[in-house]
């Protein structure tokens, strides 16, 4: 319940943490790693991974615009789920792996499962592969650009229910 970000983090290791009601970012985490972590109902993105961070099998719930927001990072076994935008945004050079994104989107916020910039050069290079995702408002996955790397087919298909 704190008016900005709940935790604000560089160069840490946080597991099982869980940042709740705030009005800004749930964690805003730089060259961190993050395990088993929840975020929820913040006013602001739930996870924002910068330089080089990772997160595992965390979970980012009703959140008031992105649940995984990710610039330099990766994201493997979370989940994304009832947040008012996109359930993961990856912008620049990350890593999406095995993730499920569900019921993510809203009519004011609209909201993909999985959404990668990419139309400018420095927005592309994601790789996203073996994804779930379902029910999201918008659609299960959208690539804005060039130069990701997210297979709709095939053995490391992303895929969508």
């Amino acid at each position: 319940n704190n008016d900005d970000d709940g935790l604000v983090v560089t160069d840490s290791t946080l597991t099982n943490c869980t940042a709740n009601s705030n009005t800004g970012y749930g964690m805003l985490v730089t060259n961190s790693s993050l395990t088993n972590c929840t975020s929820n109902m913040n006013g602001e993105t739930g996870f924002y991974l910068v330089r080089y961070s990772t997160a595992s099998n965390c979970v980012a719930e009703g959140n008031g615009t992105y649940g995984f927001q990710i610039d330099y990072s990766t994201v493997t076994n979370c989940t994304a789920y009832n947040n008012s935008s996109h359930g993961i945004r990856g912008e620049r050079k990350s890593r999406i792996v095995g993730n499920d994104a569900r019921f993510n989107g809203t009519s004011n916020e609209h909201g993909y499962g999985i959404y990668l910039l990419g139309n400018f050069p420095a927005y592309r290079d994601n790789y996203v592969i073996k994804n779930t995702a379902s029910d999201n408002f918008e659609g299960n996955f959208y690539d804005y650009g060039t130069n990701n790397y997210m297979p709709l087919t095939g053995d490391n298909a992303n895929y969508g229910f």
